[in-house]
């Protein structure tokens, strides 16, 4: 299997168990298509802003699933 990045591991756990859950944050939970839909949103805003593959970038904030 390629390293295709972090990003990759909830497209393919998206496409093997769509409606499992990934996320439990207190009550709510997070199945994989929608943690999938979430980080692609992500994804592509980050590109609309200019950063490209190879680009590294840092997030410093609360243990949140927001």
């Amino acid at each position: 299997m390629r390293n295709e990045g972090l990003g990759s591991w909830p497209a393919r756990r998206a496409r093997k168990t769509p409606h499992r859950t990934a996320l439990i944050h207190g009550d709510d939970t997070v199945c994989y298509a929608e943690l999938h839909t979430r980080t692609t949103k992500l994804a592509h805003a980050l590109r609309a802003l200019g950063l490209r593959r190879g680009d590294r970038i840092a997030y410093l904030g609360p243990n949140h699933p927001s």
